[in-house]
């Protein structure tokens, strides 16, 4: 099994120094309050009509997501003004500069236009595209930051993952765009789960599901051939809450992972490792490293 906490990534911490004389704790809690803003944008604007449109595989574009991205966009750019940015609908290469965010300004666009509460704001700072710094928030006044190897923060106070060991396990899934619903490899990964688990959870939003495991409300999540903007925030927050990882299965743009209560995780592995061929080998890539995807 590949335990990836804490291998290949830089030795960047909490009292790093940014440019212009910032440390890296000092940028969780400003990437804290640009999701906390864009997340608020979001919700003042929930029960209005939206304009819609779509990308590729029904993605869809609410003019909300725009107004979020150019909310977290205007406040990097104008506290870090020599990093670049990396999002949904826009780019921002600066080419000297070895700090770069990656945004999500409205994750879980599908939930939100149909009126469905379950979306949420990340960003991502990573160094020489290593995930440092991700923040997350789902709901007004509530927003989770982790800076690598430090741990999980809510409000600037540490923030220990709760315990869920009275009640039956669940797990969230969650699928790339393009893996197909009666995709045969999808299809034997829930069967498998389903033996483990009581429920299986699919809110199409994952930083949701993060906020819920982090807050010991769900167990376990499975991911099968990932790729959003979202996942490294995800996985930087999931590994920093003390939730066990191991790679199933990537590719250059893609990763299939599961991550949570590590006995949980023990048993799916096994179960998904024996059913599923590609899943076989235990794979030495870090989970830790899976951003540079975005920094082609």
């Amino acid at each position: 099994m590949t335990q990836t906490r804490n291998i290949g990534a830089p030795q960047v911490g909490r009292g790093s120094l940014l440019p212009f004389g910032s440390t890296v704790a000092d940028a969780a809690g400003v990437a804290g309050s640009f999701v906390e803003r864009a997340s608020a944008i979001a919700w003042e604007r929930f029960t209005e009509n939206q304009q819609i449109s779509y990308k590729a595989h029904g993605e869809v574009v609410t003019e909300v997501d725009l107004i979020c991205e150019r909310s977290i966009a205007f406040d990097i750019h104008e506290t870090f003004p020599s990093h670049s940015i990396i999002s949904e609908e826009s780019f921002l290469k600066q080419e000297d500069s070895s700090w770069s965010w990656i945004v999500d300004p409205l994750d879980g666009s599908n939930n939100y236009a149909m009126g469905l509460p379950l979306f949420g704001s990340t960003v991502t700072l990573c160094f020489n595209s290593h995930p440092i710094v991700a923040a997350i928030s789902v709901a007004p006044g509530r927003c989770f930051t982790a800076v690598r190897n430090s741990g999980v923060e809510s409000n600037r106070e540490y923030y220990g993952r709760a315990s869920s060991m009275h009640r039956p396990k669940i797990a969230a899934l969650w699928q790339g765009y393009e893996v197909q619903h009666q995709d045969s490899t999808r299809v034997m990964v829930r069967e498998c789960i389903e033996g483990s688990v009581s429920r299986i959870v699919e809110n199409w939003a994952p930083v949701v599901d993060v906020d819920l495991i982090i807050r010991g409300a769900i167990d376990v999540v499975v991911g099968i051939d990932c790729s959003g903007l979202e996942i490294p925030a995800a996985l930087l927050l999931l590994q920093e809450s003390g939730a066990q990882m191991v790679s199933l299965e990537s590719s250059d743009n893609r990763l299939s992972f599961i991550a949570g209560e590590p006995s949980l995780v023990e048993e799916v592995t096994q179960q998904l490792r024996a059913s599923i061929p590609q899943f076989n080998q235990s794979l030495e890539r870090p989970l830790a490293t899976w951003s540079k995807t975005w920094m082609r």
